[in-house]
């Protein structure tokens, strides 16, 4: 399931969304994989540079995950980082399920000013999504999440 608001559907209509390939630093992020630590799936890019930081220090596993796996696409590639944004998705997808097709996750996206921002959870028992959907059209940026069940497929084409 894929959820915007009219801001992102306006940025999305306008970017090329074509690009097949990702600059080498959105790359390198997804090359060194995904684990878990203490059920929480993380991307271990940024997992290595924050090892420091347990999950108790957090109000639970879904803000710890979203916390270690937030990063700004532009600071991983020089061009515009929106260009990137749906090859990047579709390979992280792949890489979460292969790791193990059963998790059931969200993608969070904003795009303030050409800054794009992208993290992601597992959906853990008895805990909130980390963004009340009811909000999304509130927010001042322009934002997407997009849910996946088990089964859920991440095609090419996004359909937007």
């Amino acid at each position: 399931m894929i959820i915007i608001n009219d801001k992102m559907f306006n940025i999305i209509r306008k970017e090329s969304n074509n690009s097949r390939y990702l600059p080498k630093g959105l790359n390198r992020i997804l090359r060194d994989g995904v684990s878990l630590h203490n059920d929480c799936l993380v991307l271990d890019y940024f997992w290595k540079a924050n090892q420091h930081l347990l999950e108790q220090e957090f109000q639970d596993k879904t803000h710890y995950e979203c916390f270690i796996n937030g990063f700004h696409l532009n600071d991983f590639c020089k061009l515009n980082a929106a260009k990137y944004l749906f090859v990047f998705i579709k390979k992280l997808v792949n890489l979460i399920k292969d790791s193990n097709s059963s998790y059931r996750f969200s993608i969070m996206i904003t795009i303030n000013h050409q800054d794009v921002h992208l993290t992601f959870h597992v959906k853990h028992q008895n805990e909130p999504e980390w963004f009340e959907l009811e909000q999304i059209d509130k927010s001042n940026d322009a934002m997407m999440i997009i849910k996946f069940e088990k089964g859920t497929v991440c095609r090419e084409n996004w359909g937007l």
